[in-house]
């Protein structure tokens, strides 16, 4: 045998026995210290974490539809806790913790992102919604070939607004899906646009980037935010045009030379296409930039006006080519409200029975609890931040800071809406937009008189009380 047959037999019999030795539990012996393994506790990611409480919603909220149909008490219990345990969660982590810039951008894309894609999950074989079947009819017209202007006899203005049929038309070309899918990401790609440019117009005018992801989970608050802004229908798409514009226009006035006047075309091709996609949208984004003009100073100032003369003469132009169809849809919505405020002044009939919806359905004893707290709530920060801020623009001299605070005492206004069945739907609609400047307003005081003392002067309980008032709020508009 030779001497390397010889060393690879006495390797074997030593491999043989160390197993024989291993199975008979005699041949464990600790490992040197250099080769062990050292175990440390994680933290765990915030994007992570933000991630999994989103898809446990998201299952609790399946969950609650599949259980409805067998007990509506078990089926409301889950689809409370699967809203409110994953909003509970991104609060805490965009409030509480400390986030880089990504981790708290990607938190508030999925906190704003989650509630409409629960709700759009409630029908995905078809558009259930009163004004989805409208908006449908365009849409089936449009990529049917009836032509752009097809007449709509449901919604006859319709056809005249094209904005979101045209996207959606365009995405079921470009990518073959159905009608039904290419609706589904429409929607939800408009609220994840709509969820970053509201964060990016605050941490851009504010230069914190805390505040904008308060501004977010605030607004999220607002009543519409989780079912009518999560629709098939064209306020969801002007809605995040019209902001996405507002954005360009102050990176407009933080930019120079050619890329400010690049920033302001850009605005203006978003001011007409929320011109062409929503006519009320249109209307009322466009007085807010009128409003905010007025608050500007300089350079600033003449940055928004080259975007509002841009969106007020499209805005011209297409109400002219339309004048008579937008006068017939709107002269009955008026004056039904007219009339309802007139006989309420009076004390007429027409005054609208509380807690009862309009074919007379009384609401149950604890909804009507949530409901008056939600409103005593929603009425008391408007009014407390709105004092805040006049006072403090009218010290300062400070137009934007007077202008910031009317417009968040004008929120209490849709609440009083309720009163009148015909100005009902007037409020509702409204609350979409005031109730942006009413969570810009109260993060601002609450960042410039809270978050903004040093931390041995801050009560300890501000943060918890603030999840738990946001969170409150948050649960109570559903």
């Amino acid at each position: 045998m030779t001497a390397a047959s010889a060393a690879s037999a006495s390797a074997a019999a030593a491999t043989d026995s160390e197993w024989t030795a291993i199975v008979e539990g005699r041949g464990w012996r600790l490992a040197p210290r250099s080769r062990w393994v050292r175990f440390r506790a994680v933290a765990p990611s915030p994007i992570g974490l933000a991630v999994l409480g989103a898809g446990a919603g998201w299952l609790l909220y399946a969950a609650a539809l599949s259980n409805a149909t067998r007990s509506v008490t078990t089926g409301q219990a889950l689809f409370w806790i699967g809203l409110a345990v994953p909003f509970a969660l991104f609060a805490y982590l965009l409030l509480m913790g400390r986030l880089t810039l990504r981790e708290r951008r990607v938190i508030v894309a999925i906190a704003g992102v989650l509630p409409t894609v629960c709700y759009r999950s409630k029908d995905l074989m078809q558009l259930a919604g009163f004004d989805e079947l409208l908006h449908q009819r365009t849409l089936t017209d449009l990529v049917g070939g009836a032509g752009p202007f097809a007449a709509n006899p449901m919604l006859p203005v319709s056809p005249y607004f094209p904005g979101l049929e045209g996207i959606t038309g365009l995405v079921m070309r470009l990518t073959g899906m159905p009608a039904l899918a290419a609706a589904f990401l429409v929607v939800v790609v408009c609220r994840l646009v709509l969820v970053l440019s509201i964060f990016e117009a605050t941490m851009q005018i504010t230069g914190s980037d805390f505040q904008g992801a308060v501004v977010v989970l605030m607004y999220a608050c607002c009543p519409q935010f989780f079912s009518f802004n999560s629709q098939f229908a064209y306020q969801t798409l002007a809605l995040t045009l019209g902001v996405g514009s507002l954005v360009l226009l102050r990176r407009a006035q933080l930019a120079a030379g050619l890329a400010r006047r690049r920033l302001v075309v850009l605005a203006v091709i978003g001011l007409a296409a929320t011109v062409l996609t929503h006519h009320v949208t249109s209307w009322l984004v466009l007085a807010f930039l009128l409003l905010w003009m007025l608050g500007a100073r300089g350079d600033d100032r003449r940055v928004l006006l080259g975007g509002a003369l841009g969106g007020l003469l499209v805005l011209a132009a297409w109400s002219a080519t339309i004048y008579r169809l937008l006068v017939d849809y709107f002269r009955p919505v008026v004056a039904q409200a007219v009339e309802g405020m007139w006989s309420m002044v009076g004390g007429g009939s027409s005054q609208r029975e509380l807690f009862s919806d309009t074919s007379g359905v009384q609401t149950s004893l604890p909804e009507r609890a949530l409901l008056v707290l939600y409103a005593l709530v929603c009425t008391g920060t408007a009014v407390m931040a709105g004092l805040i801020l006049l006072r403090d623009g009218r010290r300062a001299r400070n137009a934007a800071w007077f202008i910031l605070g009317v417009l968040a005492l004008a929120y209490p206004a849709t609440l009083a809406g309720r009163f009148v069945p015909a100005a009902a739907d007037i409020g509702d609609r409204a609350s979409t937009f005031l109730f942006l400047p009413l969570a810009v307003a109260a993060s601002g005081v609450m960042d410039r008189y809270i978050m903004s003392r040093p931390v041995a002067n801050r009560p300890s309980w501000v943060p918890p009380a603030a999840v738990v008032g946001i969170l409150i709020t948050m649960t109570l508009n559903r």
